[in-house]
């Protein structure tokens, strides 16, 4: 009975501060987005892209873990300020692939800077084996999130 009063205070506290991190982390990327034109999600989307070359709309869109008519919408919003292009698959027409343009690749970049300035202001002054220790602790956590991922929050 210990054990199951310690996991429970144990989960109940994971998901505070996982909700609590969660909104603290969307403002902070919120106003650096904003600083940069962009909304969190076209960001988001656009730090997924690799810095050079192309991927297909669906593999953009498994790797975003995203419906690939969510993912289009997406791409569309971006396509719009110039920072994407849209080209046909040389070796199958049917299959688009998306890269950054030279404004993207800018872009990118300077979203990279800022919020590597960002992190590196917040945990500049940890002690290294504290940021290994939470980078443990994360990799740790992402592993059981995925796990979960699929058994579905909340049922």
């Amino acid at each position: 009975m210990a054990n199951t009063n310690k996991l429970a205070l144990f989960t109940s506290e994971l998901q505070k501060l996982l909700q609590t991190m969660v909104r603290s982390y969307e403002k902070c990327d919120l106003e650096c987005v904003k600083q940069h034109g962009l909304t969190a999600s076209q960001a988001s989307t656009l730090l997924s892209f690799p810095e050079k070359g192309s991927l297909t709309m669906r593999g953009l869109s498994e790797l975003m873990g995203l419906a690939e008519s969510t993912m289009t919408r997406a791409v569309d919003q971006i396509v719009k300020k110039n920072l994407v292009k849209r080209e046909l698959d040389e070796e199958d027409r049917r299959v688009v692939r998306v890269s950054l343009t030279r404004e993207g690749m800018d872009k990118r970049s300077a979203l990279e800077r800022a919020l590597h300035e960002f992190f590196a202001e917040g945990f500049g002054d940890f002690e290294e084996a504290d940021r290994a220790a939470i980078l443990d602790a994360l990799n740790k956590l992402m592993s059981a999130m995925e796990m979960l991922s699929g058994k579905g929050c909340c049922s």
